[in-house]
């Protein structure tokens, strides 16, 4: 299984998103799923922490309204994954 996590994580948004989802997101990869965490990161303090945990990150523009926020996602998914988990 292939997970995509969508979340927030920000000086303005908090981390709470990103934390909670890395909780979900480690007991998948401990049933055998693939992870990958895509966020806005203006401060580069959430891709630090996740691919210090071993998780695939994709940065995500930090400027971007709702329509190429999702046109996004849907294009960084492209190579696959089967779920997404949006906590945004």
């Amino acid at each position: 299984m292939r997970v995509a996590f969508r979340v927030n994580g920000s000086p303005r948004a908090g981390l709470g998103h990103v934390m909670r989802c890395r909780n979900l997101a480690a007991d998948l990869r401990e049933r055998g799923a693939d992870v990958t965490f895509l966020a806005e990161d203006p401060t580069g303090n959430v891709g630090t922490l996740l691919k210090g945990e071993g998780y695939q990150f994709v940065p995500l523009p930090s400027d971007a309204d709702e329509p190429t926020d999702a046109a996004n996602v849907t294009h960084a998914l492209a190579s696959g994954g089967n779920t997404v988990v949006l906590d945004h």
